[in-house]
This record gives C-alpha cells, structure tokens and sequence, in this order.
C-alpha cells in the first residue's frame, strides 16, 4: 500500500487525529490521511477554507451519522456537500486522491 496522502479529515478538537488513527489500525495504512482540526478556527475562516476547496473540485462530505445525531438534514447542508456513511473512511484510506471529510 502507498504511504502517499490521499486525503484530508477535518473535524472539531481531536476528533478527525481519533479518526485517522481508527483507520491506520485497520488498514495498515499510515500516512494516507491529514487529521486537521477546526480548533481556533472561525465561522469565517472555515467558511473561506470550504470555498477554497469547493473551486478546487474537492467533493465535501458530511458522515451521516454525526449529522444525524445533531439534526442535520440532507436539506440543511450546502449544494456541495453530500451525506456519506461513516465507513466510508476506510475505504478513502485505501483509494482515495483528495477529498476533505467532516
């Protein structure tokens, strides 16, 4: 397996580094995810890092089970942004070649 980064996980506090290394253990993949926390980050600036990416074609993706937890609908979130089952992950680990998930 390539070591090369394949992606990018952003969450709140530690949570996308729990992530990351939920898949390293599983796959025996390390190095093929960024956990980036939004920790000291503002609704503006990460407004401006979503609209960063979205021009640069990176699909954005909400786990549906953290949505759902918080009330989040399908409905709520921008155009953009699609819900995904939060197994997904693994697999982006393995195949993926630039994504950000929430």
């Amino acid at each position: 397996m390539s070591s090369a980064l394949q992606g990018i996980v952003v969450s709140h506090a530690r949570l996308a580094e729990a992530l990351v290394d939920a898949v390293a253990e599983i796959t025996g993949e390390r190095g093929a995810l960024l956990p980036v926390s939004n920790e000291g980050c503002s609704r503006a600036v990460l407004g401006q890092r979503l609209a960063e990416a979205i021009e640069i074609g990176v699909r954005l993706e909400v786990c549906e089970q953290t949505a759902d937890t918080r009330g989040i609908k399908a409905e709520d979130l921008i155009a953009e942004a699609k819900l995904i089952g939060g197994a997904s992950l693994i697999d982006y680990a393995i195949r993926a070649r630039g994504q950000l998930t929430f």
